[in-house]
């Protein structure tokens, strides 16, 4: 059986309590945790961004070069979608 723990969470306070340790109390009280699986852990570097300004690239076609700020910075990256605008909120994936 799954157990999410955003499920747990609204049932119980979990903050500052590591999921292993979650497991562990559960398997000595309850009912024995076989293991923790992380959702998508490739997923936890995505923010959001507001979208400053757009200019087309001076190299390809298809493509535009958008100033973004993350609240915590600001970045200048390459972009594809075509639908994007000023005051957007979009995802970044930054490199890690």
């Amino acid at each position: 059986m799954w157990l999410s723990m955003n499920i747990l969470s609204r049932m119980i306070d979990l903050s500052g309590i590591a999921p292993e340790d979650i497991a562990g109390r559960l398997t000595m009280s309850t009912a024995e945790i076989e293991g923790v699986v992380y959702m998508n852990p490739f997923l936890r570097s995505v923010i959001t961004a507001k979208v400053l300004d757009v200019k087309k690239h001076t190299k390809a076609d298809k493509l535009t070069v958008v100033d973004i700020d993350t609240g915590k910075g600001k970045h200048t990256v390459v972009c594809g979608a075509p639908n994007h605008k000023n005051g957007d909120i979009v995802a970044f994936a930054p490199v890690v």
